[in-house]
């Protein structure tokens, strides 16, 4: 009967061990996949008051000399087609990108278009998209910067 009871207790033991790792890889589970659909963000550095179309232009413009530093070689702000959109929320900010190939040899250039978004609530840019310029080719070839996954 003792051993029965030693039994017991073991197998009590490793159900609740059971119970409480189900529960983590469920928590972890929900919570990536808030993360993915962008319901949930992780707080990526201080907030910048965006009030204007130059403050979210300002926004922009860090966000992508921090993404592409040393390959910038110029962009351009498309003062036409930048705008607030009310439906959406957000500052809509269009830009002509000009990016070396390598940053050591700084020889070929290409083109690009960004467009980037920026939140005025969050106060940062929370989608930025990069459109290659090609000739070639009839549409451009899309590269897009998304959430904490990369999706």
């Amino acid at each position: 009967m003792a051993k029965s009871k030693k039994r017991a207790s073991k197998v009590n033991k490793l159900a609740a061990m059971l119970i409480v790792v189900l529960v983590l890889l469920i928590f972890t589970s929900v919570a990536a996949t808030l993360m993915v659909t962008g319901v949930l963000s992780i707080d990526e550095g201080p907030k910048t008051d965006v009030a204007s179309i130059l403050d979210a232009q300002y926004v922009c413009d860090d966000d992508i000399k921090r993404e592409y530093g040393k390959r910038v070689r110029a962009f351009y702000p498309d003062d036409h087609s930048s705008r607030f959109d009310a439906r959406k929320g957000l500052y809509l900010m269009f830009y002509e990108l000009h990016l070396y190939d390598n940053s050591a040899t700084k020889k070929e250039i290409k083109k690009f278009y960004v467009n980037c978004f920026v939140s005025p609530k969050k106060g940062r840019v929370i989608n930025l998209e990069l459109l290659e310029h090609t000739e070639e080719k009839p549409k451009a070839v899309r590269r897009t910067k998304g959430n904490a996954f990369g999706l």
